[in-house]
């Protein structure tokens, strides 16, 4: 029988040593800033970083002379970056994260580049959005990108006001436009934001674009971009302004032309037609967005797409108000049902300290007290969105025969899923607890009471709550 122990923090703590020995102890290589020589090791720098990689294949000058400056770089940046490529920790803030990207980017260690990318898109303001946006696009960015047009897209409308819009390059314009999430007031207003960032890109001063000034110019800047918009949300009136215009490709104008003088079938059919044609997106409406006051699901798409099929309620998720939050025990218990006793259809979802994400819901819901309670639901479920098992989102359904334990109320509990407290929130909405299995489906190969089943969720039978939010049906 063989064991593999590890040891990788003493090894990294080792590394740190070895790079920060103040003597330049077996030390082969010199990299310099403005005020700073730092001695490494070749070795580790071309391992761990593809820019040294080739440099040291090569035979340049600085391979040569065993030193090179970057006089660009600042001091307290490069030495961040060294310590990652020899212990593979980095401390990064929001002072120094684009920095420490771009430096990632500049000497291609790419799972630095990586995390500077989640921290920094973690940390997108409506102030340094745009400054992110030039970054990611300049330097091929493609996550921090995605996520740009994420949080652009859940504020559209205001972010398409402001004149850092009218400077982004096409490629993140388009990726703005194609997202099925972009949330707008109205598709027309798309529109004229796009005859605008076509007017500032072609450098055309045009006082007003809607009474039907010829812009070819224009018109030739956008034939691309204005096919992602969403045709089948602008109404036949809106149409014919924008034909007015002269905006409109031929190719494109012909299709809209044939949608808008056909009937309301003939319409659905096209639509139906559209959602499995890339080139025919104009005809694909955008999806709703039903959770645009949730922190948890922030960007989050697949999350959201799985909760609207498991839901499976339009009418609840249309509907469906940010009754209640609790943060880090902000709340009580009483707070749950006061505000969410007696709401009907519930849907709670839950972020641990940890970061994974999980939750149930219930068409029936809990009580307006918190005496004792045993509630019968057949349509009760949990779901997991992001666990420690590394288990793709999954909804857990209950199991049959067991409707009647489906949720329970409690004194020192908040809402309780399950006889086996499958998932219980205790009173002070700062702890929670989970064994699946006893009421609610667990995955495949998961038994109730097993150590699988008591850290499905978070990694341990109890948990620390970051957030919690609940979805109730919205009061009349």
């Amino acid at each position: 029988m063989k064991r593999i122990f590890q040891d990788y923090s003493t090894l990294s703590n080792n590394l740190i040593s070895l790079f920060e020995d103040p003597d330049g102890n077996d030390s082969n290589f010199k990299i310099k800033t403005p005020d700073r020589t730092f001695f490494c090791h070749r070795n580790i720098l071309k391992y761990r970083s593809s820019y040294f990689e080739g440099l040291f294949r090569s035979n340049y000058q600085e391979t040569q002379q065993g030193e090179i400056t970057f006089n660009d770089i600042s001091t307290q940046v490069m030495e961040k970056v060294l310590i990652f490529l020899y212990s593979g920790r980095v401390e990064m803030d929001r002072e120094n994260a684009v920095d420490i990207l771009l430096v990632a980017n500049k000497l291609l260690i790419e799972n630095l580049k990586q995390f500077s990318e989640q921290f920094v898109s973690e940390n997108l303001t409506d102030e340094n959005i745009w400054d992110v946006c030039n970054i990611a696009t300049h330097f091929q960015c493609e996550y921090l990108q995605k996520k740009c047009v994420d949080f652009i897209g859940l504020k559209a409308d205001f972010f398409l006001h402001q004149k850092g819009f009218l400077e982004i390059a096409e490629s993140l314009f388009e990726m703005i436009l194609k997202s099925t999430y972009l949330v707008v007031n109205k598709e027309l207003n798309l529109v004229y934001s796009l005859i605008k960032w076509g007017q500032k890109q072609t450098e055309q001063i045009v006082q007003n674009v809607v009474k039907g000034i010829q812009l070819e110019e224009v018109a030739e800047k956008i034939s691309n971009l204005i096919r992602f918009i969403r045709f089948v949300s602008i109404s036949r009136d809106e149409y014919l302004k924008i034909k007015e215009m002269k905006v409109i490709p031929k190719d494109l104008d012909e299709d809209l032309s044939d949608f808008y003088s056909s009937t309301s079938s003939q319409r659905n059919k096209i639509i139906n037609e559209s959602l499995t044609n890339e080139k025919k997106i104009y005809f694909n409406p955008r999806c709703s967005r039903y959770f645009l006051s949730s922190d948890i699901l922030r960007g989050t798409r697949e999350y959201q797409e799985n909760l609207e099929k498991w839901v499976n309620d339009k009418d609840f998720l249309e509907n469906m108000e940010l009754r209640f939050f609790a943060n880090q025990g902000e709340t009580n218990t009483k707070n749950f049902y006061t505000d969410c006793g007696g709401a009907g259809k519930t849907l709670i979802i839950i972020q641990s300290q940890e970061g994974f994400v999980f939750g149930g819901y219930t068409s029936i819901g809990w009580p307006t007290s918190v005496s004792y309670n045993e509630i019968n639901d057949n349509q009760a479920f949990l779901f997991t969105l992001k666990n420690p098992l590394g288990f793709s989102p999954d909804k857990l359904p209950i199991i049959q025969g067991n409707e009647y334990m489906a949720l329970y109320s409690e004194d020192g509990y908040g809402p309780i899923f399950g006889s086996g407290y499958d998932l219980a929130i205790q009173s002070d909405l700062i702890n929670g607890q989970s064994d699946i299995g006893y009421t609610y489906q667990a995955p495949a190969g998961i038994m109730s009471g097993s150590n699988l089943s008591q850290t499905f969720f978070s990694g341990s039978n109890s948990f620390h709550i970051q957030r919690m939010e609940v979805f109730c049906e919205r009061k009349i």
